[in-house]
């Protein structure tokens, strides 16, 4: 760790919660696993407060690479410590996972009719998943532990909900291009209303999806929100898939 990791604000406010825990007539009661959990969840925080500082002269990294090699344990230990700081010490109502979304998206791929998404934290892989199996699909990582896929009609499913704001009108957004597109407005809407947006387009074929779906991520996120950009990029990642197979199909 760099000599000036911690700042004296960063420093103060770590020892406040230190202090919380030994000096409010509770001193010697937190158990040495609840003490490292502490300090980890502190240590991980000021890492995370140091990689969005662009002025910030600490390189910092928070995958569980560095992680480990920083704090001489394994990777698999860095992942149930991040486990267990979500749920001991969450933040933001419980939704940080959520910043970390846009880097993922702009990082996914598109093959073989699925977005793929390398997802290393294990607290975002675990909100996910809790997520599709609530919209009654399911996570497929195939061969890779870290690597999410994800039919785009899926993917369409769950972008409300994954959202950092806004998640009714996105929806509302989604099923008017849908409808729009598929030129079907009144069919369609009254199948979305009674069942999930993955299912209704399950129904329809997937290649109507594709299709559709390059137009509506691009255009179902506010101007300004995180996931804008990296939707975008997604976006024309999958429509240059579609075009491309369309173009194959042509000249057989």
């Amino acid at each position: 760790m760099e000599k000036d990791f911690f700042d004296e604000k960063s420093k103060c406010a770590a020892f406040d919660k230190i202090a919380e825990q030994f000096f409010h007539k509770n001193f010697g009661s937190m158990q040495k696993s609840e003490f490292e959990l502490l300090l980890f969840s502190i240590y991980t925080d000021r890492l995370a407060e140091l990689s969005k500082n662009a002025e910030s002269k600490i390189p910092a990294k928070c995958d569980d690479y560095t992680i480990s090699k920083e704090l001489g344990i394994t990777q698999r230990v860095v992942n149930n410590l991040k486990i267990k700081k979500a749920l001991k010490y969450p933040k933001n109502d419980g939704a940080s996972w959520k910043e970390e979304l846009p880097s993922i998206i702009s990082n996914a791929s598109y093959e073989n009719g699925k977005i793929k998404l390398y997802i290393e934290n294990p607290v975002v892989r675990m909100e996910l998943e809790h997520i599709l199996v609530n919209q009654g699909n399911f996570a497929d990582y195939a061969f890779n532990p870290h690597v999410l896929s994800l039919t785009p009609p899926c993917f369409l499913d769950i972008l409300p909900l994954i959202s950092e704001s806004g998640g009714e009108e996105i929806k509302k957004s989604i099923i008017k291009g849908i409808a729009e597109n598929a030129r079907e407005e009144k069919e369609l809407l009254e199948k979305i209303e009674s069942d999930s947006l993955s299912k209704t387009l399950k129904e329809k074929g997937i290649e109507l999806a594709l299709d559709i779906i390059p137009n509506v991520i691009a255009d179902s996120i506010p101007a300004g929100a995180l996931l804008k950009e990296p939707l975008k990029r997604l976006s024309v990642l999958i429509g240059k898939a579609v075009s491309s197979k369309k173009g194959k199909n042509s000249s057989e």
